[in-house]
């Protein structure tokens, strides 16, 4: 009976950690939002190919993003998972967020100095990219190791495979819309 008592607290506990993350990045939101009209530093302007706003737009989203996961991993120390394995998955979660975080930060500045100065262009954003995800599999190991395409499976057999479609998938896929 402890156990479900700490599971249903530890539901709630993520729950509200979540809904911090959530606050921190509406928050935050806002904040840039009348920021950068007042100062008039990271908008996007309503003229040009490809713009689809009537008015000036904020491009600092990102920033907001950024802090509610910031905020979402520094407390993640408060969440409990599981009664029984609690304290090695909360320093697993945080080890992984910490250094996911850490490994996203090259490509997350270089699309905040491209959203504030709109001099980077795609080919850096693209090779701090493929930089972020060749330091995240090499720190945590993450990889493509699965796509459940019969080809693409045996091609992933190959030794270095995983990291090359790795760094493909996460360099070149998401940064396909701007080639749009």
């Amino acid at each position: 009976m402890s156990i479900s008592v700490l599971t249903a607290s530890s539901a709630h506990n993520a729950m509200f950690t979540m809904l911090l993350g959530f606050a921190a990045c509406l928050i935050s939101s806002l904040l840039l939002i009348f920021l950068s009209r007042v100062l008039s530093v990271g908008n996007d302007k309503s003229d040009g190919v490809q713009k689809f706003h009537v008015k000036t737009t904020s491009r600092l989203g990102g920033v907001a993003l950024f802090i509610a996961l910031a905020v979402v991993v520094a407390l993640a120390p408060s969440v409990h998972i599981f009664a029984a394995h609690e304290n090695y998955l909360n320093s697993e979660f945080q080890h992984i967020s910490f250094w996911f975080l850490l490994t996203a930060a090259p490509v997350w500045l270089a699309g905040l100095i491209e959203d504030l100065t709109h001099r980077v262009g795609p080919t850096l954003r693209l090779v701090m990219a493929t930089m972020a995800a060749a330091w995240l599999f090499g720190v945590l190991g993450f990889s493509v190791s699965r796509t459940d395409v019969w080809p693409i499976d045996l091609l992933l057999m190959i030794p270095g495979a995983p990291l090359c479609v790795t760094l493909l998938v996460v360099a070149g896929f998401t940064h396909s819309v701007n080639i749009v």
